[in-house]
């Protein structure tokens, strides 16, 4: 995202910094897991961030294989 601002000629360094300040980052992460063996049955993680007017999101889900 930093190399996004960073590579716009049309935002001046005052731009750039205000939008650097508003700087988000969120992440969830949620486990299941099987009671009876105590392993994993599903993993899920998603990260949020934001920066001025630029979002971005990642998730990746890992599943047990039946």
């Amino acid at each position: 995202m930093l190399k996004k601002l960073s590579g716009n000629t049309q935002l001046d360094n005052s731009e750039i910094n205000r939008e650097t300040q508003e700087l988000s980052i969120g992440d969830v992460s949620e486990y299941t897991y099987a009671i009876s063996s105590g392993w994993l049955s599903r993993i899920y993680y998603k990260r949020t961030s934001s920066i001025g007017s630029l979002k971005q999101t990642e998730a990746y889900e890992i599943t047990e294989k039946k």
